[in-house]
């Protein structure tokens, strides 16, 4: 039995818990009701809807049962910051296969490495059972690098990620839908960390070589009113569009009429899953190369280009800009990765083949690139 405990069942889990309940008997354990935000965004209460899952929060009855699960399952995916810790410790004491599935842990900085809050609960947590029958899920490409400082997994980490819902479309009939004018967008909340100030630097620049396009900027948070400003001071609102807060099906209409994709956050983006969802529509990506997911996805200047400064984001505009041909190309890798090897279905079968082998203390498969590669 494979069971996986998180906060709440979201559409990036979804279509994976599905997959995985075809190899075994699965369970998704629920620690928490779904946020009313996701709701207001048009995302379904995904904890009441699919028999699989334990809601653990609605009574003590099912947390008893939860911790029954966690304690006997073969296999458990436990999603980090998620539930007590303490739930899963008579399995690890029992050395039975465990999967940490986590983020990175130093988002600000490096320096977090001396911040001891949050040292000590990782020792105390990940560091302790080095030597059992625990792994690492690795939701982005810096996650096994701030646990090995901390002498967490090393040499027992695997690249993972999250895996929202693939629409498999006839790719070419994809690529000639889209908008005929050069169409950028850029989609996040309003926050700090997703900088969409870049984006409008980037317009800036468009308009100043005379490159016709439009811009379209979806999402809601505090600097959207900032942000509105800034496209009045330098007379953008022929080009920059700001959509407001839509739900993610209107979100998914806009990326398949979308040429470019610009995914501007720091190294704050745990993963990223908007990257995800814009290469299943074929836009050629720009991406943040500090983000989460960037380098998992991403093989530059192949299936998207990685940027590290605003600079390079401009010049890799411009260049898509210019070239119809490396755009469509780009686009079109980008669709074939998150269809293919970073798929759904590769994904739960490389888990459940990696597991199975853990299981039986076989030789675990090598893959060179997507989930289930060993992490150096």
């Amino acid at each position: 039995m494979i069971v996986f405990i998180s906060n709440f069942l979201n559409h990036h889990q979804l279509g994976l818990c599905k997959e995985l309940s075809k190899y075994d008997e699965f369970c998704f354990i629920a620690s928490e009701p779904t946020f009313s935000e996701q709701k207001q965004l048009g995302y379904d209460d995904m904890n009441t809807q699919y028999d699989f899952v334990l809601r653990m929060y609605e009574s003590q009855e099912n947390r008893i049962k939860a911790q029954e699960l966690l304690n006997t399952a073969d296999i458990v995916i436990a999603g980090s910051c998620s539930f007590p810790f303490e739930m899963i410790v008579p399995r690890l004491n029992e050395n039975k296969l465990t999967f940490w599935f986590s983020e990175r842990l130093f988002k600000i900085s490096d320096l977090e490495l001396f911040y001891p809050p949050k040292v000590k609960r990782v020792l105390t947590q990940c560091t302790k059972y080095r030597k059992n029958n625990f792994y690492l899920l690795s939701a982005g490409s810096f996650v096994a690098r701030d646990y090995k400082k901390l002498g967490a997994f090393k040499g027992k980490s695997f690249s993972w990620g999250y895996f929202p819902p693939v629409i498999q479309q006839d790719l070419n009939l994809l690529i000639s839908k889209k908008s005929k004018k050069l169409s950028i967008l850029w989609v996040a909340r309003y926050l700090k960390l997703k900088r969409p100030e870049m984006a409008l630097y980037v317009a800036r620049q468009l308009k100043k070589a005379d490159i016709d396009f439009e811009m379209k900027m979806i999402g809601s948070g505090i600097l959207h009113g900032k942000i509105e400003k800034k496209i009045k001071k330098y007379g953008l609102e022929d080009c920059v569009k700001q959509l407001g807060a839509l739900p993610f099906r209107e979100v998914r209409n806009y990326m398949d009429e979308a040429q470019i994709f610009m995914f501007t956050s720091n190294r704050r983006e745990g993963w990223g899953a908007v990257l995800n969802e814009s290469m299943n529509s074929a836009c050629a990506v720009v991406v943040g190369n500090s983000i989460g997911s960037a380098k998992n996805l991403i093989s530059d200047g192949e299936n998207g280009i990685l940027f590290k400064n605003r600079a390079q984001l401009v010049n890799a505009v411009k260049k898509l800009s210019e070239d119809c041909d490396l755009r469509q190309r780009m686009g079109s890798n980008a669709y074939e990765t998150v269809t293919g090897v970073w798929g759904i279905e590769t994904a739960a079968k490389r888990f459940y083949d990696v597991a199975q082998a853990l299981l039986n203390a076989e030789d675990v498969p090598d893959y060179e690139f997507g989930p289930m590669k060993k992490e150096q």
